[in-house]
């Protein structure tokens, strides 16, 4: 994920840096092509989709315990 480059390039006392300060002190963490912002959207879009299609056919029974 994307904030696993949190500390990934210590500064010069072996400190973790922030990502996104503009700066000499941050370790210069770019979201590439807004691949952040696009993986969310699929997620979400996915997740929606998921709740309108609901459960396949047969996963549940009539009181809705798991079949």
């Amino acid at each position: 994920g994307w904030l696993s480059a949190w500390g990934a390039y210590p500064d010069a006392n072996g400190d973790a840096r922030p990502i996104f300060n503009k700066d000499s002190s941050s370790n210069g963490m770019i979201d590439f092509a807004g691949s952040g912002i696009v993986h969310m959207v699929g997620g979400v879009s996915g997740l929606m989709g998921a709740i309108v299609v609901g459960p396949r056919k047969g996963r549940f029974l009539e009181d809705g315990s798991p079949a």
